[in-house]
Protein backbone atom coordinates (compact mmCIF):
# COMPACT_ATOMS: atom_id res chain seq x y z
CA UNK A 1 0.00 0.00 0.00
CA UNK A 2 2.65 2.31 1.10
CA UNK A 3 4.63 1.17 -2.09
CA UNK A 4 2.14 2.31 -4.44
CA UNK A 5 1.57 5.63 -2.83
CA UNK A 6 5.00 6.49 -3.01
CA UNK A 7 4.72 5.54 -6.75
CA UNK A 8 2.26 7.99 -7.18
CA UNK A 9 4.58 10.54 -5.51
CA UNK A 10 3.92 13.18 -3.42
CA UNK A 11 0.07 14.69 -3.57
CA UNK A 12 -0.40 17.29 -0.60
CA UNK A 13 1.15 19.02 1.38
CA UNK A 14 2.58 17.88 5.61
CA UNK A 15 -0.44 19.64 7.05
CA UNK A 16 -2.87 17.48 4.69
CA UNK A 17 -1.50 14.46 5.36
CA UNK A 18 -1.26 14.94 9.40
CA UNK A 19 -5.15 15.88 9.05
CA UNK A 20 -5.93 13.28 6.61
CA UNK A 21 -4.46 10.56 9.41
CA UNK A 22 -5.76 11.98 12.24
CA UNK A 23 -9.71 12.41 10.70
CA UNK A 24 -9.54 8.63 9.36
CA UNK A 25 -8.04 7.44 12.70
CA UNK A 26 -10.87 9.53 14.80
CA UNK A 27 -13.32 7.90 12.19
CA UNK A 28 -11.77 4.19 12.72
CA UNK A 29 -11.43 5.15 16.65
CA UNK A 30 -15.12 5.76 16.71
CA UNK A 31 -16.46 2.86 15.21
CA UNK A 32 -14.24 0.68 16.99
CA UNK A 33 -15.37 1.65 20.46
CA UNK A 34 -18.95 1.92 19.81
CA UNK A 35 -18.49 -1.80 18.16
CA UNK A 36 -17.19 -2.91 21.45
CA UNK A 37 -19.47 -1.06 23.26
CA UNK A 38 -22.49 -2.08 21.73
CA UNK A 39 -25.19 -4.34 23.66
CA UNK A 40 -24.45 -6.79 21.05
CA UNK A 41 -20.95 -7.46 21.24
CA UNK A 42 -21.50 -7.40 25.77
CA UNK A 43 -24.23 -10.12 25.25
CA UNK A 44 -21.66 -12.08 23.51
CA UNK A 45 -19.47 -14.90 25.79
CA UNK A 46 -16.21 -13.31 27.28
CA UNK A 47 -14.08 -15.23 24.57
CA UNK A 48 -16.31 -13.69 21.76
CA UNK A 49 -16.42 -10.15 22.55
CA UNK A 50 -14.47 -8.22 20.03
CA UNK A 51 -11.85 -6.20 21.02
CA UNK A 52 -9.78 -3.60 19.47
CA UNK A 53 -8.18 -3.95 16.49
CA UNK A 54 -4.60 -2.17 16.41
CA UNK A 55 -3.82 -2.72 12.80
CA UNK A 56 -7.13 -1.53 11.17
CA UNK A 57 -5.98 1.64 13.50
CA UNK A 58 -2.92 1.65 12.07
CA UNK A 59 -4.41 0.91 8.07
CA UNK A 60 -7.01 3.79 8.88
CA UNK A 61 -4.02 5.89 10.08
CA UNK A 62 -1.67 5.14 6.64
CA UNK A 63 -4.92 5.40 4.47
CA UNK A 64 -6.12 8.60 5.66
CA UNK A 65 -2.51 10.00 5.24
CA UNK A 66 -2.50 8.50 1.46
CA UNK A 67 -5.66 10.08 0.47
CA UNK A 68 -4.69 14.00 0.73
CA UNK A 69 -4.39 15.10 -3.00
CA UNK A 70 -5.45 12.11 -4.97
CA UNK A 71 -7.84 11.33 -7.72
CA UNK A 72 -11.02 8.94 -7.01
CA UNK A 73 -9.82 6.24 -8.48
CA UNK A 74 -6.52 6.29 -6.37
CA UNK A 75 -8.27 6.81 -3.37
CA UNK A 76 -10.29 3.74 -4.07
CA UNK A 77 -6.81 1.41 -4.48
CA UNK A 78 -5.36 2.89 -1.27
CA UNK A 79 -8.82 1.57 0.08
CA UNK A 80 -8.99 -1.80 -1.38
CA UNK A 81 -5.21 -2.04 -0.31
CA UNK A 82 -6.14 -1.34 3.23
CA UNK A 83 -8.36 -3.63 3.30
CA UNK A 84 -5.99 -6.17 1.97
CA UNK A 85 -3.61 -5.35 4.27
CA UNK A 86 -5.94 -5.80 7.57
CA UNK A 87 -8.35 -8.76 6.42
CA UNK A 88 -6.89 -10.45 3.00
CA UNK A 89 -9.28 -11.38 0.94
CA UNK A 90 -12.23 -11.00 2.80
CA UNK A 91 -15.46 -10.63 0.26
CA UNK A 92 -17.42 -8.88 3.15
CA UNK A 93 -14.28 -6.60 4.16
CA UNK A 94 -13.74 -5.40 0.37
CA UNK A 95 -17.64 -5.06 -0.49
CA UNK A 96 -17.49 -2.89 2.51
CA UNK A 97 -14.40 -0.61 1.73
CA UNK A 98 -16.43 -0.33 -1.54
CA UNK A 99 -19.25 0.61 -0.42
CA UNK A 100 -17.64 3.14 2.23
CA UNK A 101 -15.34 4.74 -0.39
CA UNK A 102 -18.31 5.17 -2.48
CA UNK A 103 -20.39 7.31 0.54
CA UNK A 104 -16.94 8.72 1.72
CA UNK A 105 -15.93 10.02 -1.95
CA UNK A 106 -19.67 11.37 -2.72
CA UNK A 107 -19.58 13.31 0.62
CA UNK A 108 -16.24 14.93 -0.29
CA UNK A 109 -17.78 15.71 -3.55
CA UNK A 110 -21.69 16.99 -2.21
CA UNK A 111 -20.81 18.48 1.55
CA UNK A 112 -18.62 21.20 1.27
CA UNK A 113 -20.75 22.90 -1.35
CA UNK A 114 -23.42 22.68 1.12
CA UNK A 115 -21.80 24.16 4.07
CA UNK A 116 -18.77 26.37 2.74
CA UNK A 117 -21.28 29.64 2.01
CA UNK A 118 -22.31 28.72 6.30
CA UNK A 119 -18.77 27.53 7.41
CA UNK A 120 -16.80 29.50 4.86
CA UNK A 121 -13.90 27.74 2.80
CA UNK A 122 -11.06 27.87 5.24
CA UNK A 123 -13.37 25.78 7.62
CA UNK A 124 -12.62 22.39 8.90
CA UNK A 125 -12.98 19.99 6.59
CA UNK A 126 -16.26 18.83 7.03
CA UNK A 127 -17.11 16.76 3.84
CA UNK A 128 -13.94 14.92 4.70
CA UNK A 129 -14.97 14.31 8.26
CA UNK A 130 -18.49 13.03 7.13
CA UNK A 131 -17.04 11.06 4.47
CA UNK A 132 -14.73 9.42 7.03
CA UNK A 133 -16.59 8.18 9.94
CA UNK A 134 -20.09 7.56 7.60
CA UNK A 135 -17.76 5.29 5.37
CA UNK A 136 -16.02 3.98 8.54
CA UNK A 137 -19.60 2.76 9.96
CA UNK A 138 -21.12 1.86 6.65
CA UNK A 139 -18.23 -0.09 5.81
CA UNK A 140 -17.84 -2.12 9.07
CA UNK A 141 -21.73 -3.07 9.03
CA UNK A 142 -21.82 -4.43 5.66
CA UNK A 143 -18.44 -6.18 6.21
CA UNK A 144 -20.33 -7.40 9.74
CA UNK A 145 -23.45 -8.29 7.97
CA UNK A 146 -22.08 -9.95 4.82
CA UNK A 147 -19.83 -12.72 6.85
CA UNK A 148 -22.37 -12.81 9.11
CA UNK A 149 -24.62 -14.31 6.64
CA UNK A 150 -21.91 -16.42 5.26
CA UNK A 151 -21.11 -18.49 8.54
Amino acid sequence: MIGGAIYLGPAASIGKVVGGAVIAEIANGSYQWFDINSEKNQSQPENQQKTWDYWGSTSAAVTGALAPGRSIWQNAGIAVGGTLFTDGPDRGALIGTRAGWAFGTAAGLVVPPLFNPVLGSSSAPIGDIIGSVGGEFINNALKDDINEKKK
